[in-house]
């Protein structure tokens, strides 16, 4: 990733950029200050840049404060997505590979939350974004699901073979 950390940003403001964002909504003003001593938290990524590549090992979570980025797998789009939306969820939780790649649309803003220093945050601040990142693959899942109804019967309704009415 080329994109560059934002280091001249007050706590004052920090906390007022967290108060915007719904995966921290249920977090107190003493726990959203502990997450503005993350280093490197806020991060400008430049337009056309993958930030996250598939196959790559990288534990954090990337929250889009500005700008919007897609999802790709294999060269298709998977999802798009805008400010307030998260990504990297998934190896940040399994530690895994990354399953996708993520290029950003136009410049960004991202917070930006590696595992390591997420794991040195309270329980309780953990356990609330934690609640928040799997309602946000709930979502997304169902999201997902229905495409795939969806799909499925466009491909259903093109195999069904056209009937001709009889003639009397």
């Amino acid at each position: 990733m080329s994109g560059k950390v934002i280091k001249t940003i007050s706590t004052d403001h920090a906390l007022e950029i967290l108060d915007r964002v719904h995966l921290f909504d249920s977090l107190s003003q003493v726990d959203k200050s502990l997450i503005t001593q993350i280093p490197h938290l806020f991060q400008v990524i430049p337009e056309n840049d993958t930030f996250i590549h598939a196959g790559d090992i990288d534990h954090s979570i990337y929250v889009l404060l500005s700008g919007e980025a897609v999802v790709i797998k294999q060269g298709v789009i998977l999802a798009n997505i805008a400010p307030g939306d998260f990504v990297g969820e998934v190896g940040f939780a399994t530690q895994e590979v990354r399953t996708a790649s993520v290029v950003a649309m136009s410049d960004l803003i991202v917070l930006t939350i590696n595992a390591d220093r997420f794991r040195q945050l309270p329980w309780n601040v953990r356990e609330i974004i934690k609640d928040h990142i799997i309602e946000g693959l709930v979502e997304r899942m169902k999201r997902m699901n229905q495409e795939l109804v969806n799909y499925r019967e466009l491909l259903a309704d093109h195999r069904r073979p056209s009937v001709k009415p009889k003639d009397n």
